[in-house]
């Protein structure tokens, strides 16, 4: 979990090094573009290609240049969760499944004193071979942000 990760994220879209976000309108922007809300997110590993059976250390970031505080709200304490899709799109792992998140509302904030929120996790899925999408999601309740990376299984 304390394990520092290389950057920058890797992510392999139509055969091209590309790191996308998801703003809550479903738009994508490329990771160096904070979001419209005032924060951008970006995920990364710490390389693109993994043997079966290996962990896949993962790192959501969620930043901000903004002067104006943003409070993010959440339903409980969960904060993040990572969900891995196969090429065709079906979900075969997701971080939370199995764990239990106390039933408390939570807050954290991102501003001037604060720009950036990280949260760690390891995939530990038994992937067969091929090519994943690993989506880092923001549990805000009231604001939708995820990104998303390509890594490879062999």
């Amino acid at each position: 979990m304390g394990r520092k990760l290389r950057k920058p994220a890797f992510a392999l879209v139509a055969g091209a090094m590309l790191a996308m976000l998801i703003g809550s309108a479903g738009k994508l922007v490329r990771a160096a573009d904070p979001v419209p809300q005032g924060f951008g997110v970006s995920l990364h590993t710490d390389r693109p290609v993994y043997r079966v059976g290996e962990p896949i250390p993962v790192v959501l970031e969620i930043f901000t240049r903004a002067e104006v505080p943003i409070r993010f709200d959440f339903p409980n304490a969960q904060r993040f969760d990572f969900i891995v899709e196969d090429i065709k799109g079906r979900e075969v792992w997701r971080w939370s499944w199995g764990r239990m998140f106390a039933a408390v509302l939570g807050q954290q904030s991102l501003g001037s004193s604060n720009a950036r929120l990280t949260y760690h996790g390891d995939i530990n899925a038994s992937l067969s071979p091929g090519r994943y999408r690993i989506r880092g999601v923001l549990t805000d309740t009231l604001r939708s942000a995820a990104a998303i990376l390509v890594v490879s299984v062999e």
